[in-house]
């Protein structure tokens, strides 16, 4: 029976770590180290977030191109927060993080996950997360976190919430691809990764000239 059941667990390890080789990491926005000092105005610049023109809906992070440290904040605040620029008199602000990426060659057959990993979000008003990728939509709110310490970079309360999705094989495809992050209930959350998994290798793009071509249609007229 004891041998038995250490059979079970080396076939269970073995499995596991079949699953870790298969999983390819495509790209990372961040470092997976449960802190946001990378990311544009941390510890604690959130104050800045408006002057810092963040969150518009034509504003975009390039994969292989854009810069953590100017180009992505370490906080994504929600429609609660009126130090990002919403107020019951200024209008309720949602805000907006799109991310762009290029693939130069995309099967069609593999499948996808993406994941956010956070360092902590609102105490009491965890944000509802809008996740648009290339027209599919995905809704989840992220669990509750530890305190407002954490916006000025004392992560001692954090819980470091995750937001984790599975994609159908379709929803990631070759060209341009783009993933919109909006906080449409709620107060803020604080950036520590976010990671696209493929199950195969897939070749991402890098190198950008100074326009990047999003898509071409034909007039209607």
């Amino acid at each position: 029976m004891r041998k038995m059941f250490v059979c079970l667990i080396l076939c269970f390890s073995l499995l596991l770590s079949v699953c870790e080789v298969s999983a390819q990491k495509v790209w990372q926005i961040g470092k997976e180290d449960n802190s946001a000092m990378e990311f544009a105005l941390a510890m604690e610049g959130y104050a800045s977030y408006s002057a810092g023109d963040f969150g518009w809906e034509d504003r975009f992070f390039l994969v292989g191109h854009s810069n953590e440290a100017t180009d992505m904040p370490y906080v994504l605040p929600g429609v609660a927060d009126a130090w990002a620029g919403t107020s019951s008199t200024a209008g309720l602000r949602t805000h907006t993080f799109n991310i762009f990426f290029t693939l130069a060659e995309c099967r069609g057959r593999d499948s996808w996950r993406l994941v956010f990993d956070f360092v902590d979000s609102h105490s009491v008003r965890p944000p509802l997360m809008r996740v648009v990728v290339n027209g599919r939509t995905f809704t989840s709110r992220l669990t509750a976190g530890g305190g407002d310490q954490s916006l000025s970079g004392d992560y001692s309360k954090a819980c470091h919430p995750q937001l984790e999705l599975i994609l159908d094989k379709d929803v990631i495809h070759s060209g341009h691809n783009q993933i919109s992050i909006t906080p449409v209930e709620g107060s803020w959350s604080i950036l520590d990764c976010i990671t696209l998994f493929s199950d195969n290798r897939v070749a991402l793009k890098s190198d950008y000239s100074n326009i990047y071509l999003t898509c071409v249609e034909e007039a209607d007229y």
